[in-house]
């Protein structure tokens, strides 16, 4: 364990990625790893370019967002219907409150890196993938008020896709 050599110190990116994607990667490490986290998370995500976290809330944490290096943007959808996008460069941060659907996208030509910290050890993730998967054509249909043909050709994932790669 060279990226864990003092219980006060880890080397985070020197650790295996939990999630690999042609859109990028997510380190994470909380008090499991680091005991001296107590009941904090931390996640080093990487986009690559045209690269996204989905569309996805944690139920159970706030998030703080801090831009190491590229460019991205944040869309942040309250639950009174409110919408909030907003670019970042590095150095700037966001505060994502616990419950809030949001999406993470690469805005540039480089990767973007973050480092992203939540104020629960293990953070509850609910993608819009593997949401939607979970439901049949006709309970969709009802809750969007439009025909079930509508989505024929809407690929069903039973998992959250994480990040994903654009183009």
């Amino acid at each position: 364990m060279a990226w864990m050599t003092n219980r006060l110190k880890m080397n985070l990116e020197e650790t295996h990625p939990q999630v690999q994607t042609k859109g990028g990667t997510v380190k994470m490490s909380n008090d499991f790893l680091m005991p001296a986290l107590d009941r904090l998370a931390m996640y080093s995500l990487m986009l690559e370019p045209k690269g996204a976290r989905e569309p996805h809330w944690h139920p159970n944490a706030h998030e703080l967002n801090y831009l190491i290096s590229g460019q991205a943007r944040i869309t942040l959808l309250s639950p009174n219907g409110g919408v909030d996008t907003f670019d970042m460069v590095p150095g700037d941060m966001s505060f994502l409150p616990r419950g809030y659907l949001h999406h993470i996208a690469n805005t540039g030509d480089s990767k973007a890196l973050f480092a992203i910290f939540f104020n629960h050890a293990a953070p509850s993730d609910i993608g819009l993938s593997g949401c939607l998967g979970a439901y049949s054509n006709e309970v969709l249909a009802s809750l969007f008020n439009v025909p079930s043909s509508y989505f024929e050709h809407l690929p069903k994932y039973q998992h959250d896709l994480f990040v994903v790669g654009g183009g």
